[in-house]
């Protein structure tokens, strides 16, 4: 298994375009992808609920994964 970690200088850089682009080029190929965003800056959840933004995961394990560590560090 390989990992690539994408970071970027700053936000609207283009980190979750280049992300998408690989995710679709990996597939295309036939190979297994996972994508995690472990930070997310400029959401506020109590403006949009937590849920908004685990709408994106469509794994029960994946969401279970990622409220717990969204909620440890808040």
């Amino acid at each position: 298994m390989s990992a690539v970690f994408i970071t970027g200088t700053g936000t609207g850089v283009g980190k979750t375009f280049v992300a998408s682009g690989l995710i679709r080029y990996f597939r295309g190929l036939g190979q297994p992808v996972a994508a995690l965003k472990p930070l997310v800056s400029g959401f506020d959840p109590a403006e949009h609920g937590l849920d908004a933004l685990l709408d994106i995961f469509h794994k029960p394990g994946h969401l279970r994964t990622l409220r717990e560590a969204l909620e440890r560090a808040s």
